[in-house]
């Protein structure tokens, strides 16, 4: 199994906790913007999914981001360099 390493532009929900008067209320009326960056485990027509960590070997993954499909607002390859066939894999911790 493999997955693409991407970066998600996606808007996110804000909650303003301060009192406001109604007449100053436009200024706090704005939605975050967020960038999260992991592996693209699903993608439907409703959502995406980002893990931060997979475990090739063990087809683990954790910290799974679930972003709905209609809050996002690009999806981005990241480009990872190819191994040559003289690298030697790192050691296990």
């Amino acid at each position: 199994m493999t997955f693409r390493l991407v970066i998600v532009e996606w808007i996110d929900a804000q909650l303003h906790t301060e009192q406001v008067k109604l007449s100053e209320l436009e200024g706090h009326l704005t939605l975050g913007v967020r960038h999260t960056t992991g592996w693209l485990v699903r993608e439907t027509d409703e959502l995406i999914a980002v893990a931060s960590t997979w475990d090739k070997a063990d087809e683990n993954v954790d910290g799974v981001w679930v972003i709905p499909k209609g809050w996002v607002k690009s999806i981005r390859n990241v480009r990872t360099p190819r191994k040559k066939k003289e690298e030697v894999p790192h050691a296990s911790v």
